[in-house]
């Protein structure tokens, strides 16, 4: 088993490698918004040969009105939650 400390690390480098941003404009002029961008997740755990149930479950890690550059949180939340059994647990309750 892998430390916490690489576990946090791991999410970290997850959340950098499928963080985007973008701008929308409306009444209150331009706002910076963040998001996680599931799709390339999904398709990077697809080609990895990660088993359907587990790449669906990342879909779960997306806010896509998130104005704040901590938009990323949910999916930190996910991979450390691999670490202690979380994710897995709400995937496969039985």
């Amino acid at each position: 088993m892998i430390s916490r400390r690489t576990t946090l690390i791991l999410s970290e480098v997850y959340a950098k490698s499928f963080y985007s941003s973008y701008t929308t404009s409306g009444g209150r002029g331009t706002t910076r918004r963040y998001r996680v961008n599931v799709d390339e997740l999904y398709d990077f755990l697809f080609s990895n040969n990660y088993p359907a149930w587990f790449c669906n479950l990342t879909k779960k890690t997306a806010d896509y009105a998130d104005t704040s550059a901590n938009a990323t949180r949910k999916l930190k939340e996910f991979i450390m939650r691999l670490h202690t059994g979380e994710t897995i647990s709400e995937a496969t309750p039985q």
